[in-house]
Formats: C-alpha cells, structure tokens, sequence
C-alpha cells in the first residue's frame, strides 16, 4: 500500500507514505525487539519498500524535493519514535519497580519462614530431648544395677532405640544448619590415630555380633592434624555404620593413606552393593535407593547427604565406587595440615558405675521432674548429692546463701530463665568480689548459636540433653576441680 502510494502520489503523498512507513517500522521495532525471529519476518516488507523509495527519489529529475520531503517525514519519524521511546521505557521501569518489589516481598518472605523454620526446629530439639533425657538418662543409671540378664536385654533395647532417635534428632539439625550457613569448622589440633580407633571401637561389637571381620588399617596416614575432628568423626561414624547396616556377611575395612596434606579415609565392605543407575541419588537428602531400603535397614536417608555436605566444608569430597551384590568402598579426601607424628595420651574407659566420687557442692536449677530424677540419680552414681532447685530465682537465692562449687543451670525454665539467673550471678559476683562459681547450662538446646549464646551470658561449659554420664562427669570435673587434683590424672600414661 505505501509503495503504491509513493508511486502514484504528488509529494505530498510521497511525504505521508515514508513517514506512515518509518512510523510502522518503529512499531514493529518497538513491539517485537525482543523476538528476533518475528521481528524480522515483519520488518521485511518495510525493507522492501525502503529500498524502492530510495531507488526511485535517486531516479526522479525532482529528487532534491522528495529528499527534502523525506527528511521532514524522517524527522517526524524521529520525533515520534522518540515519544514511544518514552512510552517503552517508563512502561520499563513501571515493570522493574514492580518485579523488584515482587522480589523484596519474596525476600521478606523466605527470611520470615527461614526464622520460623529455625524457631519450630529449636523448639523441636528441647520438646524431643527432654523426654529423651528422661529415657536415656535413666537406661544408663539402670545399667550399673545388679539386673537379670532378661532385664539387661530389654534394658539394651530401651538405650538402643532412644539413641536411634537422638541419631535421627541430630541428623536433621545437622542438615538445617548445614542449609542455613551456620555450622563452622573449627581448626584445632588432632591425632587421626586416637579418632580413628574410638570409632573402631565404637562398632567393633556390633561387627562381632554380625560375624563380620572388621579391620583398621591406618599406619600410613598416622600423625597429628589441624582440622575440625569432631566433623571428621562424624563423618567416620557414618560411613562405618552405613558399611555395617548394609553388610550381612564378610569383612568391612577402615584405611587412611595421606599424601602431603590430603587425608585419605575409606570404608570398604563386602555388602549388597549399589546399582549404577542408583548412584546418581546416593547422596540426595532424605532419600533411600528404594522404598525396600528403608523398610529393610530403616534410616532417614540424612547420613550420607550430611556426609558430603560436611566433606564440602572441609574442601574436599566424599565418592563411592561400587558393585551391585559384591560391595562398596567410600571415600573421603579432605586437605587436613599434617603437623606431625602422633603423641597419644591414653586414658582408661571407666562406666558411670565406675567414675571415682568426688566432693562437689552441687547446685542444680531444673523444673522438669523427671529430669531432676535422672540428674539426681547420674549424680548420685558419681558419689555427689546435688540440691536441686525448680527456677532460676531461685537458684540465684542459693547461690546469695550458700556456697557452690559448680551449679547446673537450665535454660528454659518458669519464673526466671536460665540466661537470667546467670547474669544476676555474675552481677552479684561483680559487686561483692566473690569468687566465681563454675556454671554449666545443662540443657535440651544445644544448637551452635545456643551454645554461643551460653559463653555470651557468662556460662563455662554446657552439657546437652540428653546426659551422657560420661560427659557430665567430665564436664564437672573441668568446671569444678583444678587440673592437678582432677580424678584419674594419675592414670595417664605418654606413647611415642
């Protein structure tokens, strides 16, 4: 139509048909710039036109008038291609400001239920430890009675399965925290040879009970590392415990090798092996190979997730090779400074029945009553007889009346709290100059920013629930008894 126009207008004609085209041609150009295919499909025709109108103002005697002609419409072009310019970018920045807002609002929203996520998980972690306590607590108190061995079995089978699912509590805060950013990596110094054998020890029964053979091989990675070991033992742990939970019959084997500062650990076992079409989600989080997986050898699908996620903040990976029917060797490689050779301080392994009694004041601020019991009775076992108060009021009461050598305090607790009670003895101590009473939270939160939260109030240590004797025993003997005259200090004995 426009070349029509141009080829049997007068100029004024000629003037409308450029510029409808330039104008057309800045539609199409404004319309469809981001979809390049359309874009030139329709611009072609104007093309066409163009190139036409340009052949035939070069062949006209009265060419100078139709340029003229064609600039004005070129400018008027220009003009209105300016104000739809205008149009598009206002129409841009409208579409910005809103996708930006979308954005912030998601933001908002993902930090809200991020916050919620921690809140409901931390209230989980004490609303499921504090039963725990009560069962754990209490299983290992009943180990040191004189019971039958029908007693004693049914007993195994209480402590067994509150550890089951104090594994399976840890497991998803572990992967919580791994997801939020928060858990770290503490850098201290190690020896892989007194790691390595405490988790050879911790599964050597369950190996035997099994028929299996179960060998540590690590002489050629032996020495004194910097690392987190505590990431690294679990790490360990789980591999080894997956090994045996998949393996019936055979041998499973721990080895270390170190090449400079890469540490090297694998767990090789003669199980049911793995498919290679099911390694792809080997490591997925909260999943298993299949259904029958977990219904045969249970577990939340968390283990080995976690596993390679802790191996990513080391820097370094966890791979698996693996024959369906013939077994599967994991391995870790981590790059761990090797500072040395190993120099090993042995200690002897004492049950709670067995831990030498020492004479402690004990102060212990606790509002739950079964967990008093189970404080009362672990205590008891270690030869102290604690009081025991229900809040921190009044504990901090006690502590203006009495004098302590240590005082156990929870954190959750009516009237006044934990964190509370802390800081008016501290206060108290500060304005009368009395000397500084060890306090140790004894609590069901236990995750790093309670923890951090406890040192922050002026606490000296923290003891999670649910209390592992051993580890409440040693916790006080830190708190409350100078080195020299610590229990067993006597006992240690240095290997090269």
């Amino acid at each position: 139509m426009l070349a029509v126009i141009w080829a049997t207008g007068d100029e004024i004609g000629r003037a409308f048909a450029i510029t409808a085209g330039f104008v057309s041609a800045t539609y199409v150009l404004l319309q469809y710039y981001s979809d390049l295919g359309r874009f030139r499909l329709l611009l072609a025709p104007y093309v066409a036109v163009f190139a036409y109108v340009a052949i035939d103002l070069i062949r006209m005697s009265g060419w100078k008038a139709s340029a003229m002609v064609t600039g004005a419409a070129v400018l008027v072009s220009l003009v209105n291609f300016f104000f739809l310019s205008r149009r598009l970018l206002d129409r841009s920045r409208s579409a910005l400001r809103q996708a930006r807002q979308r954005a912030q609002q998601g933001e908002l929203a993902a930090e809200s239920a991020n916050a919620a996520k921690s809140t409901f998980l931390a209230t989980m972690s004490h609303e499921i430890r504090t039963p725990l306590n009560g069962v754990l607590g209490m299983a290992q108190a009943m180990a040191g009675d004189e019971l039958s061995d029908r007693q004693r079995d049914r007993l195994s089978v209480i402590h067994r399965s509150g550890e089951a699912l104090l594994a399976i509590l840890n497991d998803v805060l572990d992967l919580s925290k791994i997801e939020a950013g928060k858990l770290e990596l503490e850098q201290l110094e190690f020896e892989l040879g007194e790691l390595a054998r405490g988790a050879y020890s911790a599964f050597t029964a369950l190996a035997n009970k099994k028929g299996l053979s179960f060998a540590l091989d690590i002489e050629q990675a032996r020495g004194r590392y910097l690392g987190d070991p505590t990431r690294l033992r679990q790490i360990l742990y789980n591999l080894i415990s997956n090994a045996l939970k998949f393996t019936e019959q055979g041998e499973i084997r721990v080895t270390a090798l170190r090449e400079r500062d890469m540490l090297q650990l694998s767990v090789r076992d003669t199980g049911v092996g793995i498919a290679p079409e099911s390694l792809c989600k080997l490591f997925a989080k909260f999943d298993q190979l299949d259904s029958s997986t977990t219904r045969r050898f249970g577990g939340t699908g968390l283990g080995l997730a976690i596993c390679r996620e802790l191996a990513h903040l080391m820097d370094g990976e966890v791979a698996v090779t693996s024959e369906l029917g013939l077994g599967s060797i994991f391995t870790l490689r981590a790059p761990l400074q090797w500072l040395g050779e190993e120099k090993t301080v042995v200690t002897v392994a004492e049950t709670v029945s067995e831990q030498p009694a020492i004479a402690l004041r004990v102060l212990a601020a606790e509002d739950n009553a079964v967990n008093q019991l189970v404080l009362k009775t672990l205590l008891h076992q270690m030869g102290v007889e604690p009081t025991v108060v229900e809040n921190g009021q009044l504990a901090v009461q006690a502590w203006e009346t009495g004098d302590w050598d240590v005082i156990l305090m929870d954190i959750q607790m009516p009237v006044m709290d934990g964190l509370t009670a802390t800081a008016k003895i501290r206060a108290g101590e500060a304005a009368t100059g009395r000397p500084r009473t060890p306090i140790v939270a004894l609590t069901a939160n236990a995750m790093s920013h309670h923890v951090d939260q406890y040192a922050t109030a002026g606490m000296d240590g923290h003891v999670a629930k649910p209390i592992q004797a051993a580890e409440l025993f040693a916790t006080l003997t830190r708190a409350a008894v100078p080195d020299e005259v610590q229990p067993g200090g006597g006992a240690q004995a240095e290997v090269a």
